[in-house]
């Protein structure tokens, strides 16, 4: 098995590096649902397979690419928000240890690693058809749905035990010599080959929400659209996460009334408004059970010990990796020291909070804002740009409620930047087609 898993990443590689941009990105894709964020090939410095594809998309890019890579950045229309989070990063270094050369090492991959995805994926956007990558993916996708129906049949999960002990550095939360299985007593869970069944929930919203507008998409068989639905929609409730099931279920209210009469869609909130009255009661009962999952009363914790923690720093926060180096530090063996009082800070706020302060966290959410108005005021132009400002808008969603866990960030960059690329793409087109227009005309005149 060890041979098989090498042998499927350096397939990924190879593709990475020598395939032209559509399938280079699949492989980037793949590779990053497929190898946990929790594995890596060199400890220290901590290098994944993730890493891997990702530096090696970008090493292409730049070698053989480099007039339309240089071209792409230029009209990158994120620059502005990742220079405020540059500065966010080195601000929250200078106040905790200063920026030696070790520190600036340290920004540089954290920028890069948090947020090159969703560049990489914007490129890809801005030169292909982002409707043949979903067509190219959609049996990967079945395939992958298989797995985690088999996983929640069977209360076993091999793909992630054969691909975790294949690498030489595991730094998940299973252990690999048992059966891996994340089922609860009170629920079915399923992981796949991400690191967590948060991980996997964000990745299926995402692919769930890009999927769901091929339904009346011409190109698109109606059966096979309502078959990867339905096999998406199965594995969004066996990966047993409720954010997951939340985040897609307004998404998909948003994309069902977005035609309709401003009274219908007024109706329909209020309908909803209407039931929550009604539910709060049950809602709140339910999620303030202890030992199951995220309760209410332990996200309460989790925020008083966040407002605790930036008491003494709260403009620039502690530093870069506090959290995971002093909040969840290790005993002699290497495992993680939990506090069961405050779990594992399961939101994007407390993290971020904590390790760089308000600004970081402002900065964060402004880059967030900036892409969702960008895809927001060209809502009309296309439904690449409609659906990727509401797959933006679940993802924050779920990142304050659930966290970043096992890179779903980056899964949902690589959807949100292909859609931003091929909006922008097709706004440039549609510009080039009307200056044509106006200079035959005049001509004509």
């Amino acid at each position: 098995m060890d041979i098989l898993v090498y042998l499927l990443f350096f397939v990924l590689v190879f593709i990475v590096l020598y395939q032209d941009t559509e399938e280079r990105f699949i492989a980037l894709f793949l590779g990053t649902i497929l190898f946990p964020a929790c594995v890596a090939i060199i400890k220290s410095p901590y290098f994944s397979p993730q890493n891997a594809l990702l530096y090696g998309f970008f090493a292409v890019e730049i070698v053989k690419n480099y007039s339309e890579f240089k071209e792409d950045f230029l009209k990158f229309p994120l620059k502005i928000p990742l220079l405020i989070i540059a500065f966010s990063y080195l601000g929250t270094s200078f106040f905790n240890g200063g920026l030696g050369p070790k520190a600036l090492y340290n920004i540089g991959r954290q920028i890069f690693e948090n947020y090159a995805y969703i560049f990489a994926a914007y490129i890809v956007g801005s030169r292909v058809d982002f409707n043949s990558v979903l067509k190219k993916l959609f049996w990967p996708v079945v395939v992958y749905c298989g797995l985690g129906i088999f996983e929640g049949l069977f209360a076993v999960n091999y793909p992630y035990k054969w691909i975790c002990s294949a690498f030489p550095v595991y730094d998940g939360y299973y252990d690999l010599a048992s059966n891996i299985s994340v089922r609860r007593a009170w629920r079915i869970r399923t992981c796949i080959t991400t690191k967590h069944p948060t991980a996997l929930g964000t990745l299926l919203c995402c692919l769930f929400l890009v999927y769901l507008p091929k339904l009346k998409d011409s190109q698109w068989s109606r059966w096979k659209t309502f078959g990867i639905l339905g096999l998406l929609g199965l594995n969004l409730y066996l990966c047993g996460s409720r954010t997951a099931l939340l985040c897609t279920g307004i998404a998909v209210a948003f994309f069902l009334i977005r035609r309709y009469h401003p009274g219908i869609k007024i109706f329909v909130v209020g309908a909803c408004c209407f039931a929550s009255v009604l539910y709060i009661h049950q809602a709140i009962e339910h999620f303030s059970q202890e030992n199951r999952g995220s309760s209410i009363s332990l996200r309460q914790e989790q925020l008083i010990f966040s407002a605790l923690q930036i008491a003494e720093s709260p403009i620039f926060g502690n530093g870069l990796f506090f959290t995971s180096k002093t909040i969840f530090e290790r005993d002699a063996y290497g495992e993680r020291v939990e506090d069961d009082d405050i779990g594992g800070l399961e939101s994007i706020v407390f993290f971020t909070l904590i390790d760089q302060g308000i600004v970081g966290l402002l900065a964060w959410y402004m880059f967030y804002t900036w892409v969702f108005l960008i895809l927001f005021r060209r809502r009309n132009v296309s439904m690449d740009a409609f659906i990727g400002y509401i797959i933006t808008m679940a993802a924050v969603l779920y990142f304050t409620l659930s966290g970043n866990m096992g890179n779903n960030i980056g899964m949902a960059q690589l959807i949100i930047g292909a859609l931003l690329g091929s909006v922008l793409k097709k706004e440039e087109c549609l510009e080039k087609s009307k200056i044509k227009v106006i200079k035959s005309d005049s001509m004509k005149a």
